[in-house]
């Protein structure tokens, strides 16, 4: 049986699809001037990829750029949009 994922979920805006029990790590509310951030489960369940495919962009350096907060990796709405851009294809 092939399985065919679809990618629906692009075309949503950055953490509309993700129900509130997916947001952990996630500022409960937006703060004026600072950015949204996402952690890897959420990277990777947008992208539609397994956690280790993002742990693995973050030691071999692909994909999105990302932010450390302690020992904690995050992922700003700017860096996944400059990612996707960077990775469009004509």
């Amino acid at each position: 049986m092939v399985r065919i994922r679809t990618h629906d979920h692009l075309n949503t805006p950055l953490g509309e699809h993700m129900n509130d029990d997916n947001r952990q790590g996630q500022l409960p509310i937006d703060l004026p001037g600072l950015p949204r951030l996402f952690t890897i489960p959420q990277l990777a369940e947008y992208f539609g990829v397994s956690v280790r495919t993002v742990e693995g962009w973050n030691s071999r350096g692909g994909g999105p750029r990302s932010v450390k907060i302690g020992r904690h990796v995050r992922y700003t709405e700017d860096s996944i949009r400059e990612y996707l851009a960077s990775r469009s294809v004509t």
